[in-house]
This record gives structure tokens, C-alpha cells and sequence, in this order.
């Protein structure tokens, strides 16, 4: 597999590398990449914002179909300091949350999705394309 060399602009955030090819989910840069993996932190830029699986409609979908102990979701406008055992629920449920999304002040984190064929092959694909990425294999 063969990549461009991304080039960089800078912005408020650091640098950004520079898309990459349009059948690509993912845009890294191989050589920072290879310099920087286990070692600081690098821009990873996507193509992800408008895929079908992290789509509203398809979120909601996966909340329900996920066992509750995989579902986890809070008030987004709580002080840090709160101890997370006391935490109170939001008023609203995890479909809910997912509906109101922009306006509720939740928080939600679906875990274990991989576990569902269509986001595990999703996930498959996104780390088949660093897999193809050539590495440094020794930690700094």
C-alpha cells in the first residue's frame, strides 16, 4: 500500500495533515506517523462525519440493541469533582439523549460496539488502514 506524503498547515490546534485520498476513511501522515507513534502526540484527521453508522438514526439503533451495561451516559454540565458513583442520571433516557443530542447537556458512550457486525467491520477497516502504515516497532 502506498501513501502521499501529507503536507501540513498550521492552525490554533497544531498542525493538520492534508486529506489524503477520498476512498480513504482516514487521513494520517506516514511520516509522522512513523515518527511520532508511542511517542507524542500526531493530527489524525477522517472521513467520518457523514458515514451511515454514526448517523442519529443509526446511533439510536445501536443504543437499543446494546445490553445496558454497555451504554453509558450522563449530565454533560456536572463539575468535574463529582464523585461519579453519586452522580444523578440525566432526565432523559439513552434514546432520548441520542434524539436531543444537541440540546439535552448529555454525554453518552456506546462501548463494546464491535460486537455488532456492521460497526466491528467499520472498525476493522479504519485499523486496517493504519495497519498498512509503516512504523518505527521500537518505543522512544
Amino acid at each position: 500500500m502506498t501513501m502521499r506524503a501529507a503536507t501540513f498547515e498550521r492552525n490554533d490546534a497544531g498542525l493538520i495533515p492534508e486529506p489524503a485520498s477520498e476512498d480513504r476513511l482516514l487521513d494520517i501522515d506516514a511520516a509522522a506517523f512513523r515518527d511520532y507513534f508511542h511517542r507524542r502526540p500526531f493530527v489524525i484527521g477522517h472521513r467520518l462525519i457523514d458515514h451511515p453508522l454514526l448517523q442519529l438514526p443509526r446511533l439510536l439503533e445501536l443504543a437499543r440493541a446494546l445490553p445496558a451495561a454497555h451504554v453509558e451516559y450522563n449530565a454533560g454540565n456536572i463539575p468535574i469533582s463529582v464523585d461519579p458513583n453519586g452522580r444523578r442520571k440525566p432526565a432523559y433516557r439513552p434514546e432520548e439523549t441520542i434524539r436531543r443530542i444537541e440540546e439535552c447537556q448529555s454525554w453518552m458512550a456506546l462501548k463494546y460496539v464491535e460486537h455488532d457486525p456492521a460497526y466491528r467491520d467499520l472498525l476493522h477497516e479504519c485499523l486496517g488502514e493504519v495497519k498498512g502504515i509503516p512504523s518505527n516497532s521500537r518505543r522512544a
